[in-house]
């Protein structure tokens, strides 16, 4: 039996929804991945300003990358802390440079305030998580 000194810590709350929150993007992905597919006749039709080809890699990049990132968290990989921080940094400004370059119209940068201040707290919130303490002792244990 472990004594309290050489039990490894748990994951805290703050991991837990960031993990979670990874899975959620990683599931969006994957959808995204799906629709490319089952959509990839009638997307130019509609007028798509992406090809395809370009919404179905790009899916499955962010697919792979935020259920990697997850998975490392989870399962407390020393390089999942960088990894994150660089799969959410990545993720955030790729989001804005395909909001910014494929959907120009006035109509779809109506909410760009409030999506603006989402990504910052998300980001606030994945680099805060992983600054901590205790995070920093869960991988290092």
């Amino acid at each position: 039996m472990n004594s309290p000194a050489t039990q490894r810590p748990g994951r805290t709350f703050e991991l837990k929804v960031l993990i979670v929150a990874l899975l959620v993007v990683s599931l969006a992905s994957w959808l995204r991945l799906r629709l490319a597919i089952l959509d990839w006749q009638i997307l130019p039709e509609l007028g798509a300003a992406a090809s395809p080809i370009y919404l179905a890699v790009s899916a499955g990049v962010w697919g792979l990358a935020s259920l990697a990132a997850a998975a490392g968290l989870y399962f407390r990989r020393r390089w999942a802390p960088r990894f994150t921080h660089i799969t959410c940094a990545a993720l955030a400004a790729w989001y804005w440079l395909e909001r910014l370059t494929l959907n120009p119209s006035p109509q779809a940068q109506q909410n760009w305030p409030f999506t603006l201040g989402f990504t910052v707290i998300a980001l606030i919130f994945a680099f805060a998580t992983l600054a901590l303490n205790a995070q920093k002792e869960y991988f290092e244990s």
